[in-house]
């Protein structure tokens, strides 16, 4: 069977992850080598691995059908860009980058070279998010909240960028009209970027979402809810859990194969679903890997990543708009 030759850009903490993720993959993807200008983490892969190491980004681009940009995100675009410009496939880390513009740019590149471009939205790949989606056509309500302990990676952009954008990518995908009113507010705590934040968003239709991020929490967190009509989605992307509730009004009108409901004032849980462990990294890069080989859509394109910026820039422009109001005379 045939795989795809592919190199990774970056081996930091994240880029370990898709490394170990790729050799996992064995049957898919043929690991060529990485390029990373660190010495300590260069010789770390090394010995972990035993995987090549590249001097340069265009040496390892002579080896390859695909590379997998595992950067900060204030080094993807021109990576994106060496990339695509040499017709290889491209996976990048979400964001896919902090400037509207440079998003822009990569759309326009992309049309010039028949090759995949995907963005790591891994949400997408949360098994709790996967085992409901297929049930939401009609929300009503989403509401979201992120928290995660500090940490220095990703303080090279805000909040916003960094952990709210899994959930805007998630409720544009859910949510498919076009937004009248975006509300925000947020705060610096310990960088100088955003680092806690708090959104609420009014689309076309009636549905209202409520998103809150913060990377300055005591502990980590990340619980999604979803009500359409007489069923609430309740899901737990951190524990892998996923709940779904009806209506006791709708639930006597119409019988449930579940033996045991559970009553929670006019809620009752109908299903929980205990899912089996399952690394969403290593399931998204699956799906770039299928994308190539069999000629298929990517999992998550180019143009859904652009329209997440487009939404998060909206959000940050609102908590910066709202800061400039409030600074002291």
């Amino acid at each position: 069977m045939k795989k795809v030759k592919i190199g990774v850009l970056g081996v930091g903490y994240l880029g370990k992850i898709h490394l170990q993720c790729l050799y996992e993959l064995s049957d898919l993807f043929e690991v060529i080598g990485f390029v990373d200008p660190s010495e300590a983490a260069a010789q770390l892969t090394i010995h972990k691995f035993g995987t090549a190491r590249f001097e340069s980004v265009p040496l390892l681009l002579q080896k390859v059908d695909a590379i997998d940009i595992v950067t900060p995100t204030s080094t993807h675009f021109e990576l994106a860009v060496q990339s695509i410009s040499a017709n290889k496939h491209t996976f990048i880390e979400k964001p896919v980058t902090s400037e509207l513009e440079a998003v822009k740019a990569l759309l326009q590149l992309h049309e010039k070279y028949f090759v995949k471009v995907q963005i790591g939205h891994v949400e997408r790949f949360n098994p709790a998010f996967q085992a409901v989606q297929h049930l939401l056509n009609y929300p009503i309500s989403f509401e979201a909240r992120r928290l995660a302990t500090f940490n220095t990676r990703g303080n090279d952009v805000s909040v916003v960028f960094d952990l709210m954008v899994h959930d805007i990518d998630l409720l544009l995908h859910v949510v498919q009209a076009d937004i009248l009113e975006v509300e925000a507010t947020g705060a610096s705590v310990v960088t100088n970027t955003i680092d806690t934040a708090d959104a609420r968003l009014v689309f076309v239709g009636g549905c209202v979402a409520h998103l809150s991020a913060s990377r300055v929490a005591a502990q980590p967190l990340r619980m999604l809810e979803i009500f359409q009509n007489d069923t609430y989605f309740k899901m737990n992307l951190l524990d892998k859990k996923a709940q779904i509730f009806k209506n006791r009004m709708a639930l006597s009108a119409q019988p449930f194969s579940t033996p045991e409901v559970q009553e929670d004032n006019s809620w009752s849980l109908v299903e929980e679903m205990n899912l089996l462990a399952s690394n969403a990294i290593r399931t998204e890069l699956g799906c770039f890997a299928e994308s190539i080989l069999n000629d298929a859509p990517e999992a998550v394109n180019l143009e859904e990543s652009y329209k997440v910026m487009a939404v998060a820039h909206r959000i940050e422009g609102k908590i910066l708009q709202r800061e400039k109001k409030t600074l002291p005379l």
